[in-house]
């Protein structure tokens, strides 16, 4: 399925055999990339937004999909790492954080007893 998702994308991100994404143009030279990198810039740019300047750190959510590989996931668990942010984003399947928003909107009547909101 990964490679079926490579494939489709490869426009986008191209993949290397080694799963590295690339050749990346920059300053003159050619090169691959760990797809771990970007991710990170991207992660760190959504929580900055999440975040103001007075804002202590605050626990996030990132929803992946479903589908991903144990492989996925630890490139995006690496990203987290890399932008200092593994202690503060938690992963959820896309089907869980559905059920928790759904739960969430309904308010405690779907929460078991003692749970506060």
């Amino acid at each position: 399925a990964m490679q079926k998702r490579a494939e489709k994308y490869q426009f986008l991100f191209p993949f290397q055999e080694d799963g590295t994404l690339g050749p990346v143009s920059f300053d003159g030279d050619s090169f691959a990339v760990r797809p771990a990198g970007p991710l990170a810039s991207l992660v760190r740019t959504l929580s900055s937004y999440a975040m103001t300047s007075a804002a202590a750190k605050t626990q996030m959510c990132i929803a992946v999909p479903d589908y991903y590989s144990d492989t996925e996931l630890a490139v995006v668990n690496d990203a987290l790492k890399l932008c200092d942010q593994s202690e503060t984003v938690g992963l959820l399947r896309h089907s869980s954080a559905v059920a928790t928003a759904f739960a969430h909107s309904q308010g405690s009547s779907l929460l078991p007893d003692g749970t506060d909101e």
